[in-house]
């Protein structure tokens, strides 16, 4: 088993299920813009943080774990409605780690772990 897959709770396969008992329980009635749907999504996220804040330190994360379902499956109705494209490069930034914001130089690009020195999430710099 792969360090990627060990540290799991659940496994895609879940997940995916999960985000689709969610898109199932959605209502589409009305077929919203991308910028609607967007603007939805804000919110959504919104709710999520603050369940965060609410809960930081607690290692009870479930609220915050619906919200994120909620928003998984607002995405996939997004794609749904407006069409997905398709990836059409790996890697597109092959020196930069899935963990941080560093570019080029980034010391752990192949490694992939958050054990970098300049490890930084995407808005905490």
């Amino acid at each position: 088993m792969s360090e990627r897959t060990e540290n799991l709770k659940v496994s895609r396969q879940t997940v995916y299920t999960m985000i689709d008992g969610e898109r199932a329980y959605q209502h589409d009635e009305v077929i919203m813009s991308v910028g609607d749907e967007l603007t939805l999504l804000a919110a959504y996220l919104r709710e999520a943080q603050d369940k965060f804040k609410e809960s930081f330190g607690d290692a009870h994360e479930e609220p915050v774990m619906h919200s994120v379902r909620k928003i998984a499956a607002i995405c996939v109705r997004v794609m749904e409605h407006h069409g997905a494209p398709v990836r059409t490069e790996k890697n597109p930034r092959p020196n930069l780690c899935e963990f941080c914001i560093h570019g080029d130089d980034c010391s752990i690009s192949a490694g992939r772990t958050a054990s970098c020195a300049k490890f930084s999430p995407i808005g905490r710099e």
